[in-house]
């Protein structure tokens, strides 16, 4: 029975080696191309097809941030942006003010040597940056968005180094768009590392999983349990 199942995968694997051909296509940025950035898609001003928004540091390693719209298929670079060029950065879409637009959050280093994390709000396909947040520049680091509390709100977790070189892990709860640093949360700071929302008991609410090195050097995995918006380990 071995030898009819393997050709049988063999032969599955060939036909879709046959199906699936990717060819490049030419964008309009004349292979600018960059390194230690990040990359996004989403659709910015709601016409259907994926934009693109591209950081990291050029060719004269300077860092950059571009942003291109999708016609179809085509790109073309959105010219007049307000956004901050950033290296060693992460970039990410989600609606947090639930008006139907992709808003933006980066964190990275800017052109002035400074770390930052910066939201950018979405209206209509224009961007501007929101002030008075409460978002501390983090050092190569991560962050995501979910739902932690059942409000209908993408609220935000960020790990990384402080300008202090600490590792911290900071959770900031949305409330119609406005953010607050939620104070008493159990989480170790890990830099490097990285982590996960999945609701693991299914409860209905997002627990959370953090691996990486925290500020005793030591390398840890630890699954923190969310009950009605509050983690324990």
């Amino acid at each position: 029975m071995k030898l009819p199942l393997l050709l049988l995968l063999l032969g599955a694997t060939q036909l879709l080696s046959a199906q699936i051909q990717f060819t490049e296509v030419s964008f309009p940025w004349n292979a600018a191309g960059s390194w230690f950035g990040s990359v996004a898609f989403a659709d910015i001003d709601n016409d259907g097809d994926q934009d693109l928004l591209i950081t990291g540091l050029n060719r004269s390693n300077q860092p950059m941030i571009k942003l291109y719209t999708n016609d179809q298929g085509e790109f073309s670079e959105v010219s007049g942006t307000t956004f901050e060029g950033v290296a060693y950065s992460s970039v990410a879409f989600t609606d947090v003010d639930n008006d139907g637009d992709q808003d933006l959050f980066i964190t990275g280093l800017n052109d002035a040597n400074q770390w930052i994390a910066k939201l950018y709000s979405n209206q209509a396909g224009v961007f501007s940056e929101v002030s008075g947040t409460p978002f501390e520049g983090v050092k190569p680091g991560s962050f995501a968005f979910a739902d932690v509390d059942n409000d209908g709100d993408q609220d935000l977790l960020i790990t990384g180094l402080n300008d202090m070189d600490q590792p911290f892990a900071k959770l900031y709860s949305n409330l119609a768009g406005t953010f607050s640093e939620m104070s008493g949360t159990p989480f170790n700071g890990v830099n490097p590392g990285a982590f996960a929302f999945a609701d693991v008991d299914n409860d209905g609410d997002q627990d959370l999983l953090i691996t990486g090195q925290n500020d005793a050097n030591q390398r840890i995995a630890k699954l923190y349990s969310n009950q009605a918006g509050v983690f324990s380990e």
